[in-house]
């Protein structure tokens, strides 16, 4: 990130990161429902020819909702732990949350849009710039 800083030639750099994002209340929802969605979406890739092998297996879930993943997903408090976690790393400015993936119908987004938006952007806020 710092070598994009220095070589950058505009008048103040930006920095996004973006990753697919999943929100639910409770970590029984994760696991409940996030799995079957991106199980659909690994499975639409590998029929394109997109992503080999790679997938994702159930057992996969604590390392997918720890704050070390790239993959947004968990409950809001650990949305706003990674997306902190993730800004002292790399300092971005912008926060990119892709929610709509495998599938799901608008009422699965619209949860993670609302959860998003009422619990963990004030959060991170609160964490960034007070």
């Amino acid at each position: 990130m710092q070598a994009y800083r220095d070589h950058y030639s505009g008048t103040m750099p930006m920095i996004g990161i973006a990753g697919h994002t999943f929100i639910r209340e409770t970590e029984v929802e994760i696991n409940k429902e996030f799995y079957p969605y991106y199980a659909s979406y690994w499975k639409h890739l590998t029929k394109q020819g997109i992503g080999g092998a790679m997938g994702v297996a159930r057992t996969d879930i604590g390392f997918i909702t720890s704050k070390e993943s790239s993959l947004f997903v968990g409950t809001p408090k650990q949305l706003v732990e990674k997306i902190v976690y993730q800004h002292q790393l790399f300092k971005h400015d912008r926060f990119y949350a892709q929610v709509d993936f495998g599938g799901q119908d608008l009422a699965s987004v619209n949860k993670t849009i609302r959860l998003l938006v009422e619990y963990v952007m004030p959060e991170v806020k609160k964490h960034l710039y007070q």
